[in-house]
């Protein structure tokens, strides 16, 4: 089984094209990928931060060292370029099945059912 990932917004809902910061080199901002099974229906939210080496320098230099989980680096905000690295991470995930493609994805993003026990 295979992901596929069917939409990608800020947390707040908002389209990535839509977002307009003001300086795109300084980059810190949540965003929800919505993937599924590529055979299947139905969707699971994962929660990554898209952060730029400007804004991590801000906050090295306020805060000291930083351990950081289910973030990605970018250069600068693209929107594009974004969603092609995320689309291409989230569907080179494989599977049994869906359970086992959300805990690899998991390690991607932050997932819904992340050390859920039932």
């Amino acid at each position: 089984m295979k992901a596929q990932v069917r939409f990608v917004s800020t947390n707040d809902g908002e389209d990535l094209e839509g977002v307009v910061l003001e300086d795109p080199d300084d980059v810190d901002i949540w965003i929800t990928v919505m993937a599924g099974p590529v055979d299947g229906p139905g969707q699971e939210s994962f929660q990554l931060r898209v952060r730029s080496p400007l804004s991590l320098t801000r906050e090295l230099n306020q805060w000291g060292p930083l351990h950081e989980r289910h973030m990605i680096v970018v250069a600068k905000w693209d929107p594009q370029q974004i969603r092609s690295f995320i689309n291409r991470l989230f569907t080179e995930a494989e599977g049994r099945d869906w359970n086992e493609v959300g805990e690899k994805l998991s390690r991607l993003g932050h997932w819904e059912f992340e050390d859920y026990k039932p």
